[in-house]
C-alpha cells in the first residue's frame, strides 16, 4: 500500500513519544483517551537513526529515531531488506525518502 490508501495513526499527547512519532500497533485504550492522531499517509525525507529492535506480539520491528525532530518510527523486518540492500549505511544514520505501511494491525515505515 502507498500514499492517500488508508489513515496512519501518529502520537498525540503521549508521554513517551513526541508528537506526531508513529503509533505502530494503535488500540482502542490509546484512541479513547485522544492519545492517537489519525492521518492520511505521507512521504517524508528524513535522516534516521538506527534504535534497536524489538519482538512484538506478532512481529520483531526495527526502531528509528529521526535525527531531525526525535521523532519515532518502527519498520517491519521486511522493509529493512530493502534500507540494507538499496541505502548507505553511515554510523547508524539512513538518510532517504520514508512513507508508513501497515501489516495486520500494525503499522511501520519503509523506503519509498
Amino acid at each position: 500500500m502507498s500514499k492517500g490508501q488508508y489513515k496512519i495513526p501518529l502520537w498525540k499527547d503521549h508521554h513517551l513519544y513526541l508528537d506526531g512519532s508513529l503509533c505502530g500497533y494503535p488500540e482502542s485504550y490509546y484512541e479513547k483517551n485522544g492519545q492517537i492522531n489519525w492521518v492520511e499517509n505521507f512521504e517524508f525525507k528524513d535522516q534516521l537513526q538506527y534504535g534497536g529492535f524489538t519482538r512484538g506480539r506478532s512481529s520483531a520491528k526495527i526502531h528509528w529515531i529521526s535525527a531531525k525532530s526525535g521523532k519515532k518510527y518502527e519498520m517491519f523486518l521486511k522493509d529493512m531488506d530493502d534500507v540494507l540492500r538499496k541505502c548507505v549505511i553511515v554510523n547508524g544514520f539512513v538518510d532517504a525518502t520514508w512513507t508508513f505501511c501497515k501489516r495486520g494491525k500494525n503499522y511501520g515505515i519503509k523506503l519509498v
